[in-house]
């Protein structure tokens, strides 16, 4: 698997291609919750919907392909995907309120 990854991203046409399917992806998820919620079509929140789930899917692809590639164990793996997916999805579900907030130093 590591070494399919490497000549995935070792080819321009490839990744190329792995851009082309994820925008695809993001169109359809689109349509079917434009569909699905009765959005019209100057609504954009299908389309801001779709993109946030299709961006955390990539991130979590894309830190799964650096652990294959790392050649980590297959169940650690898997266990950090699902510990990463549960953290992706509460970021989608209740946001970023917290992260990279800067914080003042207080005056003395």
């Amino acid at each position: 698997m590591a070494a399919f990854w490497r000549v995935v991203e070792e080819s321009a046409a490839l990744r190329a291609r792995v851009r082309q399917m994820r925008d695809r992806a993001e169109e359809l998820l689109a349509e079917t919750l434009r569909s699905e919620t009765g959005a019209t079509g100057d609504d954009p929140m299908p389309r801001i919907a779709a993109a946030l789930l299709v961006a955390a899917d990539a991130a979590l692809h894309a830190e799964i392909r650096r652990r294959v590639q790392a050649e980590q164990d297959p169940d650690v793996v898997r266990a950090e995907a699902r510990r990463m997916a549960g953290a992706a999805f509460d970021v989608l579900e209740k946001g970023l309120p917290a992260y990279a907030v800067r914080r003042t130093a207080k005056a003395p």
